[in-house]
């Protein structure tokens, strides 16, 4: 399997994927092996991934108190749609990756509609309060 990540690292790097993408999600894979114990894709199937997300989602962080955060679970998400990806385009037997990671989504931001920025430029020579619709 060792040999399979090295070039599923080189298939990333030739598509031009950021260094960041080429260390991690080799890492990811490979901690998904170890931890699952697959040995090859045919033995990976919904209930391995299920089984894999639960345990990454109860798994302390390493370096901080507290667990994994959602972006990190989505991380691992996308890494392993990637390398079934990779498997599906050069020939080899592959995976679906049929997982959704809920959680609370944090800092997002505020938009507001046309309708909603007219209000505030109206409201602005009055004393009205704005209050976004939801």
């Amino acid at each position: 399997m060792e040999e399979k990540l090295e070039r599923y690292r080189e298939w990333l790097a030739t598509l031009n994927y950021s260094g960041s993408t080429i260390k991690s999600n080799p890492s990811h894979i490979k901690e998904f092996i170890e931890k699952t114990k697959v040995n090859s894709a045919k033995e990976i199937c919904s209930g391995t991934i299920q089984e894999y997300f639960t345990y990454l989602s109860h798994r302390k962080h390493k370096n901080r108190a507290g667990g994994l955060s959602i972006n990190y679970l989505k991380k691992h998400q996308s890494s392993l749609r990637q390398f079934s990806r990779y498997l599906r385009e050069t020939g080899q037997e592959s995976f679906e990756v049929n997982i959704s990671i809920k959680g609370k989504q944090e800092n997002r931001p505020v938009v507001l509609s046309k309708e909603e920025i007219e209000r505030l430029h109206t409201q602005k020579t009055s004393n009205e309060t704005f209050t976004p619709q939801q």
